[in-house]
């Protein structure tokens, strides 16, 4: 029973080390500006280890400042980086876009977040979710004046 508890306890460590490895951001990129994290993004276009570093830079210097927009464009950021490897996932993070900025009064959000789940949809073979969503974002559009 405690070999098997023990066994248990070893392989969550190790998953969740390994877990958190993957978003490990150095010291050096937290005094980054938003601008400077995102251009370096650009830079590592093929490079997806970099990439993700990057973008987790991105989104938690937005979340430690609690900036809701900021938080959105990382997201956004994620699943554009990385939604041809996992389009799935990408959708995830665009409906946490969606969820997180529904209601605000901003130009861009909460449609964006529809525009592209809709767009990513629309790769992958799912066209009535993809247009449910891309009819949603142009109503938001309309409603916001952003054309």
């Amino acid at each position: 029973m405690y070999f098997l508890l023990f066994i248990s306890m070893l392989l969550f460590s190790k998953s969740y080390t390994q877990n958190k490895k993957q978003f490990y951001i150095p010291d050096s990129l937290k005094n980054y500006t938003f601008q400077e994290l995102f251009e370096r993004q650009n830079v590592f276009k093929n490079d997806l280890k970099k990439l993700k570093i990057y973008s987790a830079a991105y989104l938690h210097k937005a979340k430690n400042e609690n900036d809701t927009i900021k938080i959105a464009n990382g997201y956004s950021q994620f699943a554009s980086n990385f939604f041809i490897n996992n389009p799935e996932n990408a959708i995830k993070y665009y409906d946490s876009i969606i969820n997180l900025t529904d209601g605000l009064s901003d130009l861009d959000y909460p449609g964006y977040g529809y525009l592209y789940k809709g767009s990513v949809q629309f790769i992958i073979g799912k066209y009535n979710k993809a247009l449910e969503n891309l009819l949603i974002a142009q109503k938001l559009a309309t409603l916001k004046n952003n054309t």
